[in-house]
């Protein structure tokens, strides 16, 4: 959605629909959003970009931050609590296990596995 509104010269909107897909959707998608941010920023200058991206992200961490928050009874901020979940190195915790790890060469076995 963000790409199709970039294209269509709605930087604002393609800002907002950004910042959903990394505030309520997963937040590691900030990284296909970035290429977007460069080149408005390059297009629309600093002042666009800082003021519609403030905007933006104050509305939904807003709604975001209040509904969680309601709900679990405490304050709540999802991206963060996934972002060091998925990032801890800290007292000899290897990071988010939650789907298992495996050896470097794990992945490169699978490939050729994929390939019989």
């Amino acid at each position: 959605l963000a790409f199709a509104l970039h294209q269509q010269q709605r930087s604002s909107l393609a800002i907002a629909s950004m910042g959903m897909a990394c505030l309520v959707g997963w937040p590691f998608c900030v990284l296909i959003g970035a290429g977007i941010g460069l080149d408005i920023l390059i297009r629309r200058g600093v002042p666009y970009t800082l003021r519609h991206g403030i905007a933006w992200l104050l509305l939904i961490l807003g709604a975001l931050v209040g509904v969680d928050s309601y709900y679990f009874g405490r304050l709540v901020l999802p991206p963060i609590n996934i972002a060091l979940y998925n990032s801890r190195v800290q007292d000899g915790e290897k990071g988010g296990t939650l789907y298992g790890t495996e050896p470097w060469d794990f992945f490169l076995k699978n490939l050729f596995l994929n390939f019989n």
